[in-house]
């Protein structure tokens, strides 16, 4: 990622160059769906796809970039990864609203409840050394690179060194053999090292 060409098209961005925005949040793309997947409640899946949420944020920046009051490329992605999870938040509601009014049988506080078992136990950013990594600049790099891999590579590193499931729940989650998943993450991080600075 080039840190010069971003900082000229946010600041272009600033004043007024929707062309330069449009760059700009295509830029941080892969970063945004990486951390969409990872916010993403599995519960919404057939109703919405991760790629949605970094749509609908993409659409807010654009709207509301006039509100971002840092100065950096770093503060800019931050903001973004904030609309994001306000998003996931709102969605992870408002489906569990819809899914109130079609039941109609569940009480309110049973509903309120579910409401917020389910947004609680959507991911959150905690404080573990890949989650780290993941808030600051080089995110962005990552994310990049991941989207370059093969999409079973970079989704089985995701799940192993961001999610931090074990090979076996890798396995129930892709369908496929342990060996074969351990192949998966083997072949996409050598494949990175290539592609990463130090």
């Amino acid at each position: 990622m080039d840190a010069e060409l971003h900082e000229h098209l946010l600041s272009q961005a600033r004043n007024g160059d929707r062309a330069a925005m449009g760059q700009l949040l295509e830029a941080f793309r892969p970063y945004l769906t990486l951390h969409a997947q990872r916010r993403f409640d599995p519960r919404l899946q057939s109703r919405v796809d991760p790629t949605d949420l970094v749509q609908l944020s993409f659409l807010e920046a654009f709207r509301d970039l006039a509100d971002f009051r840092g100065q950096s490329v770093g503060e800019f992605a931050s903001w973004l990864r904030t609309l994001l999870e306000h998003n996931a938040s709102r969605l992870a509601e408002r489906h569990l609203d819809a899914q109130r009014r079609s039941l109609r049988r569940e009480s309110q506080s049973s509903t309120e409840s579910g409401q917020r078992r389910m947004i609680e136990s959507a991911p959150h950013e905690q404080s573990s050394p890949s989650r780290r990594a993941m808030r600051g600049e080089d995110a962005v790099w990552l994310a990049t690179a991941l989207a370059q891999l093969p999409e079973d590579q970079a989704e089985a590193i995701r799940l192993r060194h961001l999610e931090g499931l074990s090979l076996k729940q890798m396995s129930e989650r892709l369908r496929r053999s342990e060996t074969a998943v351990a192949g998966l993450v083997k072949r996409g991080l050598q494949k990175l090292k290539t592609m990463l600075p130090e």
